[in-house]
């Protein structure tokens, strides 16, 4: 079986499916190694 693909990762955090972040799509590969780095926001809100 042979072929080929272009993949690549989608990233959010939930809930908010609003913000996402996507490493570079690796042409013609079946087998990506993903080096990437993302840096979300994160607000810390205390439960009343």
């Amino acid at each position: 079986m042979g072929g080929t693909s272009d993949p690549y990762v989608k990233v959010y955090l939930l809930p908010d499916k609003k913000k996402k972040f996507e490493t570079k799509v690796h042409r013609k590969t079946l087998s990506p190694v993903f080096n990437e780095t993302f840096t979300f926001k994160v607000v810390y809100m205390e439960d009343s």
